[in-house]
């Protein structure tokens, strides 16, 4: 696994109340969101969060979906256990671009929400 990086640092004492895991996952196509605590669990159920359920941005909406369809592209369909196919330049410019849309994430949340950036190499 390689951490991007950690959870948002708010500068506050509050906690939040919903904890949002951002990473892709092979195989979930548009999916990125995924419940992180009980009260998440209670908020959206089980499975990936649908972005429809928070109050996003048709943008990040369509930047969180783009970055999840490419994120397939990342391994060997045909022999999974084989090297991913992307460059070392490849895998670069996507961990920056997820780092960009995580931070628009986190500020489209706001405090009630604790996002953890767990992205997978």
């Amino acid at each position: 696994m390689l951490l991007l990086r950690g959870c948002c640092d708010r500068g506050d004492s509050k906690m939040a109340e919903y904890v949002i895991r951002f990473f892709f996952e092979y195989g979930c196509v548009g999916d990125c969101l995924w419940c992180g605590n009980d009260a998440a669990y209670s908020k959206f159920d089980v499975g990936p969060i649908s972005f429809d359920k928070l109050n996003l941005s048709e943008k990040l909406k369509a930047d969180l979906t783009q970055l999840s369809d490419d994120f397939q592209s990342s391994l060997d369909w045909e022999c999974p256990s084989d090297p991913s196919p992307w460059t070392e330049e490849h895998w670069e410019n996507f961990k920056s671009r997820a780092n960009e849309v995580y931070d628009r994430l986190v500020s489209a949340l706001g405090s009630d929400f604790e996002v953890i950036n767990e992205c997978y190499q």
